[in-house]
């Protein structure tokens, strides 16, 4: 009985094992198939003034809002949720 489940406890894995690697393999595939689009749709975002990820912390710092935007940012979320609770009462 005990040798029963340990026989499937193993098949099980290996099913589990071999389903993982399997689409470890075919995203690995796509993301090579894929690369060249995804360069060029970026490219093409760029172009059209869209915003970009910072690649680096640098030219995260960089990016990043000056204290009195922060302040701004937090007085608006604040009313917004002021708001949203005074609409629930």
């Amino acid at each position: 009985m005990v040798i029963e489940g340990l026989k499937l406890m193993i098949l099980g894995m290996g099913v589990v094992g071999i389903f993982l690697a399997i689409m470890v393999a075919a995203i690995s595939l796509t993301a090579r198939l894929l690369k060249g689009a995804s360069e060029r749709e970026a490219l093409a975002l760029a172009g059209a003034g869209a915003p970009q990820l910072s690649a680096t912390p640098a030219q995260a710092e960089e990016s990043a809002p000056d204290e009195e935007e922060r302040r701004r940012l937090v007085a608006v979320m604040a009313a917004a949720v002021a708001a949203h609770r005074n609409r629930k009462a």
